[in-house]
């Protein structure tokens, strides 16, 4: 038996270190890969109120899981991740990561003052657009311990809301909504270009 020496005990650290990190990287990968993306079967379906007989604890967990390891996500809806119930997460200031579980959630207000902001979308990754909404709205809840709440939420998180809970309604998502407007042009626009026959000066 021989005692390691100084750079062999550096060496297996930093091999422990690259293990370590490729895992943690793997792991994220497979919580990452459950949102649902573009127009995947499963994202755009009718959405049910949570009950108490569901498995709300596991729900809100894996939201959680899933929207804690996103790289800007502030909300996680369930049916980003085929789960078509109506209950989500949100975490508008990301950095502090204090995820907010809301179930049932329903907007019984709105605010007359309106405000425009650039919006992305975890199940459109790279699309924004400018979306125009309320500025302040109030909202009927359950917290994680089925307690009704009503709270008033604006700017961001008010916005966060909006657009988590247009996830509960078949396309009715403003993100997706302008990413199959851009689609549908551009397949106009490949359609309408004149096809290039061989030996034409294009192609020398």
């Amino acid at each position: 038996m021989s005692k390691l020496t100084g750079k062999q005990k550096a060496r297996a650290r930093k091999k422990k270190q690259r293990s370590e990190k490729q895992q943690k990287a793997k792991y994220y990968a497979q919580l990452k890969s459950r949102i649902l993306l573009w127009d995947a079967s499963g994202l755009n379906e009718d959405c049910i109120d949570l009950t108490q007989q569901d498995d709300c604890e596991k729900i809100a967990h894996d939201l959680t899981r899933i929207l804690a390891v996103t790289d800007n996500g502030v909300g996680l809806s369930a049916p980003q991740i085929g789960i078509h119930k109506r209950v989500f997460v949100m975490r508008p200031d990301h950095k502090k990561n204090l995820i907010k579980i809301l179930i049932n959630p329903k907007i019984i207000k709105n605010s007359e003052e309106e405000f425009t902001m650039m919006e992305g979308c975890l199940s459109y990754p790279g699309i924004y657009c400018s979306i125009e909404r309320p500025r302040t709205i109030k909202l009927e809840y359950y917290d994680e311990k089925w307690r009704r709440r009503e709270e008033s939420f604006s700017s961001l998180s008010s916005r966060v809301i909006q657009h988590e809970v247009e996830h509960f309604i078949p396309y009715r998502c403003q993100v997706g909504d302008y990413w199959r407007k851009m689609k549908f042009i551009k397949s106009q626009k490949t359609e309408e270009q004149p096809k290039i026959e061989e030996g034409s000066p294009a192609l020398q």
